[in-house]
């Protein structure tokens, strides 16, 4: 099975660029204050990582899921 990342890899660099844009926004005297609610971008950014990170081609050691079974991938803001 063939499969394109493209799409995962733009939904990252997408969710990154934006999550990038609301901190540095947000700079203020070296500090940076911005509400929970700018920061959904988080989820999309860890979301299409565990897709890449879980993705592997059987029998290559070069391009294997790098996720471990007990792994676990922190939720921002997992209260809510």
């Amino acid at each position: 099975m063939k499969i394109d990342f493209n799409n995962v890899r733009r939904k990252a660099i997408v969710a990154y660029c934006r999550l990038v844009s609301a901190l540095n926004n947000r700079i203020s005297e070296d500090k940076v204050i911005i509400h929970v609610s700018e920061l959904e971008d988080a989820h999309h950014l860890r979301q299409a990582l565990i897709a890449i990170a879980c993705t592997y081609e059987k029998g290559d050691d070069n391009f294997k899921c790098i996720l471990g079974d007990n792994d676990n991938i922190p939720i921002f803001n997992e209260k809510e």
